[in-house]
Parts: structure tokens; C-alpha cells; sequence
């Protein structure tokens, strides 16, 4: 379940909100002040660890003060906190808060009060190339940033800020950081070129075990796990239907959302993960092993009773295997 199905009546999935109408907005500091206290006093009251990120750390270290021109302000938090942030935005509902955003594996949402947003991001643990990042809308933000937090001294109050913020705040916004400029934005990383390297590194994987006289069907056969579901149709999805034509496993179901084929090789091709309820399946087999843990969520909040497994574990252990 999402934080927009646990929130809005409505029941959606994800909720999006027009800011092409807030252009030419220029941000009300005292209401932004006030909307932040609130919404750090609410998260500290249940114990969830928080920090200034982005524009409203920028100004905080900088200014000392939030920054004249920006548009918003800019929490992290921890995305395995997200059940306790459910009920922190239902305690910010009833203090006149609006959930207005929430975006795709509800890695950002957006509160609004008197006219003036929130931004709250959620952070999640990745490994990428053996380097321990956080994850979040597009931000790759290296492990040591927030292993741990320093305090500053804003808004008349004490705020957690990450860890060597200066150094953050050059990687974010350039060397010359210091220097005000307007509609300055944080450059996160490319999601794309990430996918590809993990993706590249799957490949390699692959090739080994597969040069060692190991395979996928084997693996799944001792593990009793016959009658599989792929997610995603992808390169890798693809590549690993194709190894298991002439095994003893049999690929039942392919889900991928953005996928409107309605078969692929004569398997049921669907978008939507509630199919795995009416199938008669062993395990669910995750090839975008970049998004796992999203997807994860997902189907096991569906059917906690489903083996999910990531193509990346597998191969993992088949190197393992001797």
C-alpha cells in the first residue's frame, strides 16, 4: 500500500500536483517557517530521525536563513521509517496540512499549508558498485553523508544536518556553492547511467556463472520452485526467459507496467501485480534489480505469502556455489 492509498479517500495509487501554476509564487518565509517547525516537531515527536537537504540546508549553512528566492523547503528522512510517516502526515492532516505529492515508490511527497510545500524525501540504502548510497528521486548521495548528523543553529532552533555538509553541498550544487544564484538546483546523479551499470554488472555475473557450467533453472529447480513469475521485460527479463526455454521451470506470468504487449513467446504479459493473486506460482523473479526494493514492497504488501527474489540474489549465489 502507498502513503496515497493509506491517506486520500479517494484511493490512489500516487497523488500529482500542477506547480507550473506556483511560477512566478514567491515563498511567504514566515508561513515556510512555521510549516517547518511543525513538521520536524511532529517528526521528532515520533522519533524519526530528520535533516535539512537540499535548498533548505543550502540556505541554513549559507544564509543562515532561508534562501530569498526558493520555493519550497526540503526535508530527508529514512524511507524504512515509512509507516511511522504515515502517521505523521495524518497528525499534519489535522494541523491544516494538504498531502498534495507523492511520487513513484513514495521516495518524495509533498504537504502544503497556507499556501505554502513541503517537500519530505525519503531516503533508501542502496549499493551501487560496492558504494553504499541514498537513494531518492533521482539523488545518489554517498553513505558517509549520513551515517551520521551534526546540528545547526536556524530558525531560532537546533536542526540535524548531514554529515560534512559542506562537502554536500559541493557535490549538489558545484565548487562555487557559496556564491548566491537564482533558481541554482541540486544535480543528482543519472538514474539512467546507474541502471546501465548495474545492469552491466548483472551481465557480467551471468556470464560467469554461465561459463562455470551453472544456471538459473537448476537453481530454481532445487529450490522447488517451478512455476515462477517474471517482473519486467526488460534485457535482463528477456534474457532470462530465454534461458529457461529448455529447463524444467515454467514462466506462468510476466508483469511489467510499462509493457502493453498481452503476450511475449505465448506467456501472459500484464501490467498490473494483482494478477499474482489468481496465479497458481512458486516465486516472482525481479529483474530490475535497481528498483527490488520498491517492487518488493509492493508484492509482498499484496500477498505477503509470495517468495520474491531478486535475479541479482540468485546469481549471487550461484557464484557463491561450488
Amino acid at each position: 500500500m502507498t502513503i496515497a492509498n493509506d491517506i486520500s479517500s479517494d484511493n490512489p495509487e500516487y497523488l500529482q500536483y500542477e506547480f507550473n501554476q506556483r511560477i512566478n509564487h514567491s515563498m511567504d518565509l514566515n508561513v515556510a517557517r512555521e510549516n517547518l517547525l511543525t513538521v520536524v516537531e511532529t517528526l521528532d515527536s515520533f522519533k524519526i530521525d530528520c535533516w535539512l537537504i537540499f535548498g533548505t540546508l543550502l540556505g541554513a549553512v549559507r544564509e543562515k536563513d532561508f534562501i530569498v528566492h526558493d520555493k519550497d523547503t526540503d526535508v530527508g528522512v529514512f524511507y524504512k521509517d515509512k509507516y511511522k510517516i504515515v502517521e505523521v502526515v495524518k497528525v499534519l492532516l489535522e494541523k491544516g496540512f494538504q498531502l498534495i505529492r507523492t511520487e513513484e515508490g513514495d521516495t518524495l511527497i509533498s504537504l502544503m499549508r497556507n499556501n505554502e510545500y513541503l517537500d519530505l524525501y525519503l531516503f533508501r540504502k542502496k549499493n551501487i558498485s560496492n558504494q553504499s548510497k541514498w537513494f531518492c528521486v533521482g539523488f545518489y548521495i554517498n553513505g558517509e553523508f549520513f551515517n551520521r548528523f551534526e546540528e545547526i543553529e536556524f530558525l531560532d532552533r537546533k536542526f540535524n544536518i548531514p554529515n560534512n555538509s559542506e562537502k554536500l553541498l559541493s557535490e549538489l550544487y558545484g565548487g562555487d556553492w557559496k556564491i548566491p544564484k537564482v533558481d541554482a538546483h541540486a544535480e543528482g546523479e543519472d538514474r539512467r547511467v546507474e541502471i546501465y551499470s548495474s545492469n552491466n554488472g548483472i551481465l557480467n555475473k551471468w556470464l560467469s556463472v554461465t561459463f562455470e557450467g551453472k544456471n538459473i533453472g537448476a537453481y530454481l529447480n532445487e529450490y522447488k520452485y517451478r512455476k515462477v513469475a517474471i517482473y519486467g521485460i526488460g534485457e535482463l527479463g528477456k534474457r532470462l526467459i530465454e534461458s529457461l526455454r529448455h529447463s524444467k521451470i515454467v514462466v506462468e506470468l510476466i508483469i511489467d507496467k510499462n509493457n502493453k504487449l498481452e503476450t511475449y513467446e505465448d506467456i501472459q504479459v500484464t501490467d498490473s501485480i494483482q494478477t499474482i493473486l489468481r496465479s497458481n506460482i512458486d516465486c516472482v523473479i525481479v529483474t530490475p534489480v535497481f528498483d527490488f526494493d520498491i517492487i518488493y514492497d509492493k508484492i509482498v504488501i499484496l500477498n505477503g505469502d509470495i517468495k520474491v527474489l531478486s535475479l541479482e540474489q540468485i546469481l549471487d549465489d550461484l557464484v557463491r556455489m561450488r
